[in-house]
Formats: structure tokens, sequence, C-alpha cells
């Protein structure tokens, strides 16, 4: 009896030992292939330099509608929003007042003419008198001459006070001074309006629009030296083009103007000057809105100079190592290779400018090529370009797709930016000695990996660091502290997770420290 109790307790451990071994081989995974990637062939075709803005649009005639006469408003003959002509009456201010004014103007008249017929004949009858010596002297005939001329200018006088008084009468009706629409009414009946003071409606004509932008110094300056060297001509000239788009129009820049007005300084507290352009903005039918309404915002985009020929890829193809601009393109062998580039201006969907930089080869080594070297362009047109699956690094094999650049496109909705791959997550190895045999799943006719939820060691790369290069030959070992976010809360596997924070050496013992917190050898 005494002997028989040891011996079962050996058995039970070594069966427990032989289980947890079992499990740990369990989820052995198969390490994973070259990444996936999608590729596409460079463009090489005509394109324009663009600089890009922002700016707000703006009526190209815009009316504070005020009342030249004061007086009661006593009728509104428009709707808001209406779309009216000019002179059309929009309101009537009450014309009694000033109709009463008018006819005593106009009596005023009549007084005067009166005055200047006496005066005519007073003058007359003086200089048939003054025919008779000593009747009468030189200085009463000059006052009859000037009686004449005072009725005849009150005459006068009393005109002008009738066609003022006739202005008056007509200001009454408040008249739109252009065509275009009008905006709701200010006052309502029954309030007083002040004679230019009182402001009663808004009217715009957007048939075209303006659209106002700064441009910056620097941007003045190449415009400048293209216009000096001959290679463009001015505004003044020919109708330079701009292009703008509407918040809803993604990157797109459908509207097209030219400019028609540049400022005559540059601003010296933001370094800017304002340039305007003119665009087209008539409604499509009757009774269907205008679509470019003043106050908008509006993204523009300036022609810079002539056209050339230029290698355009996708701005996803693009990275960045520092200031260094670079792509990743794939040799005959399928093998990631990095390639310099200098960006040169972005261009519409999504597309990019790229300018090679020269290469030369430095025994087994290439160098970007210094001044006065000869060497060959780091891309051309017949290179295969990584655009999606950006988790391959130079000198890795990769797996290819090929696309293009109208396929790329399409995925996004008219940007170049394909959906990109998504990694593939890894389980780290629990065998003691690593080898590709080993890491192969326990079940030889399953060629998967076991599913992630029974699997109690699973773990998820962080998407903040780069992901690292896996050689087929070797197991994959997950970066330190990877473990946190994707472990299962269980107490049995915090000592694993430990272990494999502390590094690939503790990751070896996993299979101990699953039988030392196993619940049956703790009773």
């Amino acid at each position: 009896m005494r002997g028989y109790l040891p011996q079962t307790l050996f058995i039970g451990m070594l069966t427990l030992t032989v289980a947890g071994q079992g499990c740990a081989k369990k989820h052995e995974t198969v390490p994973p292939g070259p990444p996936k990637v999608t590729v596409v062939t460079p463009v090489q075709r005509m394109v324009r330099n663009y600089e890009y803005f922002t700016g707000r649009t703006d009526a190209l005639y815009s009316v504070d509608l005020q009342a030249r006469v004061t007086g009661y408003l006593t009728e509104i003959r428009f709707k808001p929003g209406q779309i009216v002509k000019k002179n059309d009456v929009l309101f009537k201010i009450d014309p009694r007042p000033y109709q009463a004014t008018l006819d005593q103007a106009k009596a005023q008249v009549l007084l005067t003419e009166a005055q200047l017929t006496l005066a005519k004949a007073d003058y007359q009858r003086a200089l048939e008198v003054s025919k008779t010596p000593g009747a009468m002297s030189q200085q009463d005939l000059d006052k009859y001459f000037a009686m004449q001329g005072q009725a005849d200018a009150a005459v006068k006088a009393a005109q002008a006070n009738v066609e003022a008084a006739q202005l008056n009468l007509d200001f009454t009706d408040v008249t739109s001074p252009i065509d275009g629409q009008v905006s709701r009414n200010l006052l309502d009946i029954g309030n007083l309006v002040r004679g230019d003071g009182t402001l009663l409606t808004t009217i715009v004509d957007s048939d075209q629009i303006y659209t106002y932008f700064d441009i910056d110094e620097l941007t003045l300056l190449e415009v400048l030296e293209l216009l000096r060297a001959g290679k463009i001509k001015g505004y003044t000239d020919h109708k330079t083009p701009v292009d703008i788009g509407l918040a809803t129009e993604a990157d797109k820049y459908p509207h097209e103007g030219f400019v028609d007005f540049v400022n005559t300084q540059v601003d010296p507290l933001t370094g800017t000057i304002q340039v305007r352009g003119v665009f087209e903005n008539n409604s499509p039918a009757p009774g269907i809105p205008q679509l470019l309404k003043p106050g908008m915002f509006v993204r523009v985009r300036l022609q810079i100079g002539p056209p050339y020929e230029a290698l355009i890829i996708p701005q996803t193809a693009i990275a960045a190592n520092q200031s260094v601009h670079y792509v990743l393109t794939v040799n005959n062998e399928n093998i990631a290779q990095y390639c310099p580039i200098t960006l040169g201006p972005q261009q519409p969907n999504g597309m990019q400018v790229v300018i090679p930089v020269k290469m030369v080869k430095d025994g087994k080594t290439i160098r970007p090529a210094a001044e006065g070297e000869t060497g060959f362009d780091s891309l051309k047109a017949t290179d295969r370009v990584i655009v999606a699956g950006m988790r391959a690094q130079p000198g890795m094999p990769v797996s290819i797709k090929t696309g293009t650049v109208e396929d790329n496109s399409a995925a996004s909705g008219g940007a170049a930016t394909p959906k990109d791959v998504s990694p593939t997550k890894t389980a780290p190895a629990t065998s003691p000695k690593p080898s590709p045999e080993k890491a192969a799943p326990a079940d030889p006719a399953k060629k998967t990996p076991p599913a992630a939820d029974s699997d109690p060691l699973k773990t998820s790369q962080s998407s903040s660091e780069p992901p690292q290069p896996v050689a087929e030959d070797s197991q994959s070992i997950p970066p330190t502290g990877s473990l946190g976010d994707s472990a299962a809360e269980d107490l049995s596997t915090r000592p694993v997770e430990r272990s494999v924070a502390e590094g690939p050496a503790k990751l070896l013992t996993a299979p101990a420290a699953l039988q030392l917190t196993s619940p049956g050898l703790t009773q």
C-alpha cells in the first residue's frame, strides 16, 4: 500500500506532463508564406502641374436693397427666393405725401410762369416808353429787364422742384436694380422705412460666380518665373484655367473657370496674394436651382506651367523614411526592392507624379548617384510597384497579384488607393527545439492552423509596430508585450504571458509552467 501511492502520483504527473506537451504540439502553427502584395505598372503620360488651395465663392453682382425715401411700407410684391428682373417693383411705400408735394410743385410752376409772362410784358412796354426822349431813364429800363430774368429763373426752379417731387414719388416704388434672386423681406407691411437707412432685402445675380482664394508667395514666385521665361501667358492675355470642387465632390474638380483678377500687392501679414476666378453657374433647366451659392467653401486647383511627360503612380504606393520618399518594386524573382524617388506635383484621382532618382552600382551595392555621375533611373515605366500589402520589406520574397491603375481607382471610388491586405496573425511556437518538421500541425491530414478560439496562447501583432520579415524555415516569435491585449483571461496562461514577455528563452519552458499551475497538481 505504501508503494502504491507513490506509483499512482508518479503515473498521474507523467500523464499530465505528456498531456501538456501534447497540447503544446496541438497549437503549433505553420509559419506564414510570403506576404501577398498587389502590384501595378507606372503610367507614363502627359501631365500638368497643379497647385491646390481653398477659397470662398461670391456673387458676381450683389445688391443691398434700400428705400430712397421715407414712409410707411404698404405692399410687398414678391415671394422670398423668387427670381426677379431688373426694374420689377418689390416694395411699395405710401405715395400720398409725395403725390401732394408733386402737385404743389406743379402749381408753383404755373405761378412762376404767370409772373414770367407779366415780367415780359412790362419789359416790352418799358422799351416802347424809353423810345420817347426823357420819358424813362435807363435805370428803370434795366429794372424791368432784370425782373423778366428773375421770373424766368423762378420758372426753371419750380420746374426742377417738380422733377424732384416726381422722383420722390417714383421712389415709393422700390424696384430691383439687377436681374437675380431676391432674399426674404426684412420688414413687414406697416413698418416705417427710412430713406437711405433701412435695408429691405438683398438681391444676388449668380448666373456667373466668383471664387476668391489666396496663393502663397512661393507659388507666386514660381508663376512669375514662368511668365518671365515666356513658358506661360498671363491672365490678361488669355484665360488661365482654374478648377474648383465642392465639399461633397471628394477629390474631383468638375467646375471649370478662368482667372480674371490678381491683386496688386502681397498681404504682408499672411504672405499671400488674392486671386479671383470666374465660373459659369447657369441653371440646367427652369425651376432647378443653381448649384453654386455665394459664400460656399470650395477646393481650388490651379494649373501651373505647360504639360509635360512624366511617370505617375497611386499615392498609396509611396512610403517615407524620414525625408526620403520611396516605393517598393518587385523584380523578376519576386523579391521586393527599395527604390528612392522624388515627389512631383499631385495629380487628380489620388495619383502622384514621381521623379526617378539616378542610381549607380558600386560593387555589390547600389547607391544614389553623386553630382556628375551618370547612372540608371531608380524607377522605370516597366517596373512593378507594390500598391497593397505593405508588410513586404526590401529583400523579402513576396506573392504578387497584378493590378492596374484603373482597377485601383475603381476600388477606392475614384482615388487610386487599393484595399490593403490584412496582416496574417501567427501564434508563438511552444516546442523546445523549433524546426520545420515540429512546426507542422499535430494532425497531418489538416494543413491549416487550429482555430484561434481554441488556442490559450493566441497573440495579435500590434498595429503600431512595423511588420517583421519571417523566414520560411524558422518559427515566428511575437514582439515583446504583444500578448497583453489578446491573451485569454485565464489564470493558467498568465505565467506563460510573463515567460513570453521575458524573451524567447523563457518561452521554451511553457509546458513546465502549465504543469506547475495545473489545478490537478496543486491538489
